[in-house]
């Protein structure tokens, strides 16, 4: 027998530790590819959250401390067999938040024709469940232009939603005034002109596409937005690259005030566009509550989601 083919007795157990590890090493990969695969596409998606916020609004009449203010937005309703069961249950927990006003963002159905969608005989009814005190408020969102806007309007005003296209609605509380103003998804009129209020009334503005920021003049005022979905997908180091925005991630997500005393918040939304895919971004829907601010503004606190 030729010793050199012989192997080393010293050599043999890293041998054996290279066979073990090798195949190890590949099963523990392709597991954390399927568990992240699974968490984006299967579990992701129908992961809803509560997320509660607090937004100080300087000068706020001490008649509207504490308004709570309950966001949803892309529903993005599909044809999807989970989308009814997600829609339900936000429609479920946003009731369970006991809100003062509901406002909603846009993007009611998903597509650009109406076979895309779920049907509306089917999507609407389920807002009908939707009440507050001082009422429910929509806008239009990009999907719903493309659809059929005037019949999404005409179910919105069915299940007793109020659309504000370039309007604005006066609501009262002991005498002091707050007005909510909604931008039309095509020609928005960003000059607010159509709001009749005076300088030191606050001011909330619904619009569906958060880019709109750097085109509404400054002041003490609360912009809300959706469209962006949140990317849908945050990642490591990357964060949210897949932003349908002009200005990439720079209105992505969450609270921005660039310019002091002109707030906005953009929501992530319930639904999914292009692919069914979140990761890192649940579907949400948002409760704000409005404090007076008296003294320097302070850092907004910190997002606290709660899984229902």
């Amino acid at each position: 027998m030729n010793p050199k083919a012989m192997p080393d007795s010293k050599d043999a157990p890293k041998q054996r530790w290279k066979r073990f590890l090798l195949p190890a090493g590949g099963l523990v990969f392709f597991g954390i590819v399927l568990w992240l695969l699974a968490e984006a596409f299967l579990f992701g998606p129908s992961r809803l959250i509560l997320v509660r916020e607090t937004v100080r609004i300087p000068n706020l009449p001490q008649e509207w401390n504490g308004l709570k203010i309950l966001l949803m937005s892309d529903f993005h309703a599909s044809n999807h067999k989970e989308d009814r069961n997600l829609i339900q249950r936000a429609v479920d927990l946003a009731r369970r938040g006991n809100p003062d006003l509901i406002l909603l963002l846009g993007d009611f159905l998903n597509g650009r024709r109406e076979s895309d969608a779920m049907p509306m005989e089917e999507f609407f009814p389920m807002l009908r469940h939707l009440h507050a005190r001082y009422g429910v408020y929509a806008v239009l969102g990009n999907h719903d232009r493309w659809i059929n806007s005037p019949k999404i309007i005409r179910h919105l005003n069915e299940a007793g939603i109020r659309v504000l296209e370039n309007s604005a609605v006066t609501l009262e509380r002991d005498g002091k005034r707050l007005h909510l103003a909604g931008l039309a998804e095509s020609e928005p009129r960003t000059d607010l002109r159509f709001v009749r209020r005076t300088p030191e009334e606050p001011l909330i503005v619904m619009m569906h596409y958060p880019d709109l920021y750097l085109r509404i003049a400054p002041g003490p005022i609360l912009l809300l937005a959706g469209h962006t979905h949140g990317g849908q997908v945050k990642l490591p180091l990357l964060g949210r690259p897949g932003i349908p925005s002009r200005h990439g991630q720079r209105f992505a997500y969450g609270f921005i005030e660039e310019i002091p005393g002109k707030k906005m918040f953009v929501t992530s939304g319930l639904g999914t566009s292009m692919l069914r895919v979140r990761f890192r971004c649940p579907p949400e829907i948002v409760l704000l509550t409005l404090v007076r601010e008296t003294s320097s503004p302070r850092p907004e606190e910190l997002r606290k989601p709660l899984i229902p």
